[in-house]
């Protein structure tokens, strides 16, 4: 029996000094009390939701040429950068962002495009980002893999944001590369024009089919008739509604998006 008492009175002893220390680190650190965030894979748990993003964008190959489509003019189009944008391929887990190998799901989808033989992928990518709110939604700066002469000819903004429900905004630009049209004013004769350079030896020109232009483009025809520039922007630009776990698509005469979105839980304990 006193062996027995001694053996109890020692687990009582080291019982209260567990529940002494734990209390004692409450005190001193309140957050643990409540659950502090735990890393994994350097990821924070914290309030603001985790969610895994697929995407593949891709461009529709014509036969028979482009659809008869209008599509606006450069000057007319809003081709600004939006404010705070961050380049996709630069980011890190500072900007909230995980990259991730592509899923079985979407690597499937990207083989049946390529397949098919209508189609070329312009951007793919498979990511863990935090979505916040509109205020604090970053916008994704992603590029193509096709250059021509150094320009991209893909690119675009992507941004997701969580307000009552899941939101994503595409603005995409798909362009058009090649050597500029000489364009040229109504006020400069044929002898003038044949002064500035402008005009071939075989090159024949009537004063109703002379076409509208600055003096600024004259000028520099000659010196960057055959330098390549972006001379024709497609733009997509569409807001959506998501719902998580569906796979979206999106639909354009010469672009299409296929996306999903799926939650992502980080546990707390490895």
């Amino acid at each position: 029996m006193a062996i027995f008492r001694q053996l109890l009175q020692l687990i009582k002893h080291t019982l209260s000094a567990q529940v002494l220390a734990l209390s004692m680190v409450i005190l001193v650190n309140p957050i643990i009390a409540v659950g502090s965030p735990v890393k994994q894979n350097g990821l924070s748990q914290e309030d603001t939701p985790w969610y895994d993003i697929s995407l593949i964008i891709y461009a529709k190959n014509y036969l028979s040429g482009e659809p008869e489509e209008t599509w606006p003019d450069m000057e007319d189009l809003n081709l600004t950068k939006p404010s705070g944008a961050i380049t996709l391929a630069n980011a890190t887990e500072l900007q909230s962002i995980l990259k991730l190998n592509t899923s079985a799901e979407f690597k499937d989808i990207e083989r049946a495009l390529k397949r098919n033989g209508t189609y070329r992928i312009l951007f793919k990518e498979h990511w863990r980002q935090q979505v916040f709110d509109e205020r604090l939604s970053v916008p994704w700066y992603i590029q193509g893999n096709t250059q021509v002469s150094g320009i991209d000819e893909f690119e675009g903004f992507v941004t997701i944001n969580l307000k009552r429900y899941l939101h994503a905004y595409f603005d995409l630009r798909l362009h058009k590369i090649g050597k500029p049209e000489k364009k040229v004013p109504l006020f400069l004769t044929p002898n003038e024009l044949a002064d500035q350079e402008i005009l071939g030896t075989n090159q024949q020109m009537k004063e109703g089919e002379i076409e509208t232009g600055s003096i600024e483009q004259i000028s520099n025809a000659g010196n960057n008739s055959d330098a390549m520039q972006i001379i024709e922007t497609i733009q997509l630009k569409q807001k959506r509604r998501m719902r998580s776990k569906e796979i979206h698509y999106i639909d354009h005469p010469i672009m299409g998006i296929i996306i999903k979105i799926t939650p992502y839980s980080v546990a707390l304990f490895e």
